[in-house]
């Protein structure tokens, strides 16, 4: 029989809010299975991290804010270096509601090739906002699931997501150009394409979600539509184009302009690629 390893690190990405930091830290000082280690990849932030009173904090700071990827990437390939194979991944503002929420999900990702996820609550409305995120090929839809059902789940929110190093190893980790939003996205479906389950658990937690820019849905949508395949490309194309044209007939410019320079970001080739 294997042994299920209980030890685990967290993996926090921090931008300028202290006081939501220092409240999960508490959470999670108050948790049944505490992490043996934080790491805190603050994004050059301005405001400093005061919530430095658990003993086994690390804080590794980028030179300049390269968004959510590439600090998940940092504290996650940390965590890793340091022999850690059960990592949690947290976005600052997530609050644990249940004192046993880290161990439902580590014992979930213990020598298990799998993504464990919990129901995320919007902490303003009490309301469920996400229990597992999905994929319409047909109309190009990129959704989060707010009841249990069995459509299938192609991936789940990122502010708090358990895996093990075997699972961030074969996925390299976030992709980094998304800078916010969708990288989650990538990171579920990559691991469905790659065999790997995505697990939910029946814990909850709260964050108080604000979602993307309409730049920012628009670009990261149609990044993430090109790497799946031309024919999503093209749903999510046209319903990306239909939400421009929608807030342009409610006379919100704005908005309009931004969703159609998504759009334009969104298809200029990365010579990267």
């Amino acid at each position: 029989m294997v042994e299920i390893s209980q030890k685990w690190a967290a993996c926090i990405v921090y931008f300028n809010d202290a006081k939501s930091l220092d409240l999960l830290i508490k959470d999670l000082s108050d948790q049944n299975l505490q992490p043996e280690k934080i790491f805190i990849c603050d994004n050059n932030s301005s405001t400093p991290i005061e919530a430095l009173n658990f003993e086994n904090i690390e804080v590794l700071k980028l030179p300049n804010n390269e968004g959510f990827g590439p600090a998940a990437n940092t504290a996650v390939n940390k965590a890793i270096s340091s022999d850690f194979n059960n990592i949690i991944l947290f976005s600052q503002d997530v609050r644990l509601h249940d004192a046993k929420a880290t161990q439902k999900l580590v014992e979930q990702i213990s020598n298990k090739p799998v993504i464990a996820y919990p129901t995320m609550l919007n902490r303003k409305t009490g309301e469920v906002f996400s229990m597992g995120g999905g994929l319409n090929f047909l109309t190009g839809k990129i959704y989060l699931n707010t009841k249990m059902n069995n459509k299938k789940k192609y991936w789940a929110d990122g502010s708090c997501l358990a895996f093990s190093s075997e699972v961030f190893k074969v996925l390299r980790g976030f992709d980094e150009k998304f800078f916010m939003y969708f990288e989650d996205v990538d990171f579920g479906y990559r691991a469905i394409k790659n065999n790997f389950e995505l697990i939910h658990v029946q814990v909850e937690v709260s964050q108080n979600p604000n979602g993307p820019s309409p730049l920012l849905r628009s670009r990261n949508s149609l990044r993430f539509a090109k790497k799946v395949n031309k024919w999503f490309l093209l749903t999510v194309l046209k319903r990306n184009i239909l939400g421009g044209f929608k807030l342009l007939l409610t006379l919100d410019f704005a908005k309009s302009k931004a969703r159609f320079e998504g759009i334009r970001l969104g298809l200029k080739v990365d010579a990267k690629e």
